[in-house]
C-alpha cells in the first residue's frame, strides 16, 4: 500500500505540457478550441510496478477585442483506478509580441491514502506571461499559489503553497514545436507532518502538425519529476504520447493556431496536476 500511495503522490505531481507558437500574437477572432486525448506511464524508486495514466481534455478561447481572450479548460484522468476530473479557466491580454494573464483551476479526487478513502479538493490560482523572441522562439513564464483540502470522513486538514516554472520553445518548422520547461512547487507543512513536500519536475516535448487540412496534431513528452515528502526522496519518469484536434480560428499552421488561439503551457490547467499545475 506504501508503494502504492508513493506512486501515486509522485505522478500527480508531473506535469506534462506541449506547446507552442511565433511572432504577432492576437487574441481569438471569435472562437477556437481544442479536444485531445493522451496516454502516458509513470514509474518511480521504490514503487514497484509502474502506472497507466489516460486522459481527456478540451480548452476553447474566446476573443473579447483585438487584445484581450478568455479560456476555458476541462480535464479528466484516469490515473491507478483513481478518477481526476479538473475545470478552470483564464484571463488574457494579447499584444503583437506576447502574452499575459490570470489563470484559475480547481480539481477534485479520491485517493487511498495510508489506508484511508480520502476525498481531495484543489484550487490553484496565479499569473502567467509569454515573450516572443522573433519567429522562432518563446520565453514562458508562471507562478502563483496552490490550496488543497483533504477531507477523510469528516476529518479534514487544508494544506497550502505556491509554484513557479519557465518554458522555453523552438520552432523548427511552422508545424512542428520542441519545448523544454522546468517547474517547482512547494508545500508547506504537509498533512500535518511537520515536512515540506517540494517537487521540481522537467519536462521535453514535441508536437507536430500532421495536416493543415485536417488539423490534428500529435505530440510527445518526457518528464522527470524530484518530490521530497516526509523525509522521503522520490524521483519518478513518466512518458505520454496524444493527439489532439484543433478547430475554429487560428490560421492554417500549428504557429498560427498556437499564437492566435488556445494558449498553450503558461496558462494550460491540466487535470494531470494536481499538486503542480
Amino acid at each position: 500500500m506504501l508503494n502504492r500511495t508513493k506512486l501515486l503522490l509522485a505522478s500527480t505531481a508531473l506535469v506534462v505540457s506541449v506547446p507552442i507558437a511565433p511572432a504577432m500574437a492576437a487574441a481569438p477572432m471569435g472562437f477556437a478550441g481544442t479536444i485531445g486525448a493522451s496516454y502516458g506511464q509513470v514509474d518511480c524508486d521504490d514503487c514497484g510496478d509502474s502506472s497507466d495514466a489516460w486522459t481527456i481534455d478540451g480548452s476553447g478561447a474566446f476573443g473579447f477585442g483585438p487584445m484581450f481572450g478568455g479560456q476555458v479548460d476541462v480535464g479528466y484522468t484516469s490515473l491507478d483506478e483513481t478518477d481526476l476530473f479538473g475545470v478552470g479557466g483564464s484571463l488574457f491580454w494579447a499584444p503583437a509580441m506576447g502574452r499575459a494573464g490570470v489563470s484559475l483551476l480547481w480539481q477534485t479526487t479520491e485517493q487511498d491514502l495510508f489506508g484511508f478513502d480520502v476525498d481531495v479538493d484543489g484550487l490553484t490560482y496565479g499569473v502567467f506571461g509569454e515573450y516572443y523572441v522573433g519567429d522562432y522562439f518563446t520565453i514562458g513564464a508562471k507562478g502563483g499559489g496552490v490550496s488543497v483540502n483533504f477531507d477523510a470522513g469528516g476529518a479534514d486538514d487544508d494544506v497550502s503553497g505556491s509554484y513557479i516554472g519557465a518554458a522555453l520553445t523552438g520552432y523548427v518548422m511552422p508545424n512542428l514545436a520542441i519545448q523544454g520547461d522546468v517547474l517547482f512547487t512547494g508545500v508547506d507543512d504537509f498533512l500535518g507532518s511537520d515536512e515540506d513536500l517540494d517537487t521540481t519536475t522537467f519536462t521535453i516535448g514535441a508536437e507536430y502538425l500532421v495536416s493543415e487540412m485536417v488539423p490534428i496534431a500529435i505530440y510527445g513528452a518526457y518528464s522527470f519529476g524530484n518530490t521530497e515528502i516526509a523525509g522521503e526522496d522520490l524521483d519518478t519518469n513518466k512518458w505520454t504520447i496524444g493527439a489532439r484536434f484543433y478547430f475554429g480560428a487560428g490560421g492554417p499552421t500549428l504557429v498560427d493556431k498556437h499564437r492566435n488561439g488556445t494558449l498553450g503551457w503558461v496558462g494550460r490547467t491540466s487535470s494531470t496536476s494536481f499538486i503542480a499545475p
